[in-house]
């Protein structure tokens, strides 16, 4: 079963032995030690690394969530990961070397084929037509799915146990039990960079707080 970014609360106050009925909303807790905002700063930052490994990771499955088009103008710099996907004119454009592209614009190819071309060279993209659009990974205009995290349902114990690893650092709370989870969450995190389908559930720390 997935887990929710309320679900995901709730085993974070557990085991932060803290009362679950105070964190319920996004206001403050009367817990002097913990704030709510404090619990859903730490899963946001868990959840935007675990997406921020997809993205580091080509061929990734799951990229494929976070693929847009992005307009683009001849000359401009193209900011976020690449995906490959190219279109010029609303056609798909043939990528070409640098100086491929120089001699079909100096020869007006563009104006006299359908084909259009394109170069990117150093992150600087060019191409031959009026207008064009390329293929990119990015979450930051993602809206988050129905669990509230961007991060896909499969890895989403990354996500608990990146958090629980920051709020367990929290003032040096209990640095045996943010080991615990910080060993877990950057296991977590190799095995998405690797491309796996699925992770473990997280172990979660017995000892004393």
């Amino acid at each position: 079963m997935a887990l929710t970014r309320a679900s995901l609360k709730l085993l974070i106050t557990a085991n932060l032995h803290l009362t679950p009925g105070s964190y319920t909303t996004v206001s403050n807790s009367t817990d002097p030690n913990y704030q709510d905002t404090e619990i859903d700063n730490a899963i946001e930052v868990a959840d935007e690394a675990v997406v921020g490994a997809i993205l580091d990771t080509p061929g990734h499955r799951s990229r494929s969530q976070y693929r847009k088009l992005v307009s683009i103008a001849n000359g401009g710099e193209i900011l976020k990961a690449f995906e490959g996907g190219v279109f010029i004119d609303g056609t798909p454009g043939k990528p070409v070397s640098s100086a491929t592209l120089t001699g079909i614009q100096e020869d007006n190819l563009s104006l006299t084929t359908g084909t259009k071309y394109f170069n990117i060279s150093g992150g600087i993209f060019t191409f031959t037509g009026s207008s064009a659009q390329v293929e990119v990974v990015d979450s930051s205009t993602i809206t988050p799915g129905s669990s509230g995290l961007l991060s896909p349902d499969e890895y989403q114990h990354a996500v608990l146990a990146g958090a629980l690893s920051i709020l367990w650092t929290k003032d040096g709370t209990n640095i045996e039990a943010a080991n615990h989870y910080t060993d877990q969450y950057v296991a977590m995190l190799k095995m998405i960079h690797e491309s796996m389908v699925a992770l473990p559930a997280v172990t979660f720390f017995t000892g004393g707080k």
